[in-house]
């Protein structure tokens, strides 16, 4: 798996113990050189993380063995 450079999110624990406000932080994205103003642990149970997002990286995806077939990224309302 590959890490984003440039792009970091809030990661919270979604369960029942999940508090309202790390409830709301989960998935908010953040460039990388950012400190946001809030910043795990927010509470004393808090089990959120900031990480840098995964990142995919566009290419062939092979159906077989023998076989390999080219991503369409065009859209064909775009000709």
């Amino acid at each position: 798996m590959n890490y984003s450079t440039t792009w970091k999110n809030w990661i919270a624990e979604l369960d029942v113990k999940v508090c309202l406000v790390c409830d709301e932080l989960h998935g908010k994205i953040f460039p990388i050189a950012e400190n946001p103003k809030i910043k795990p642990p927010i509470h004393l149970a808090c089990r959120c993380v900031i990480l840098p997002m995964y990142t995919m990286s566009l290419g062939r995806v092979l159906s077989d063995k023998r076989r390999s077939k080219k991503i369409n990224t065009k859209c064909k309302n775009n000709r």
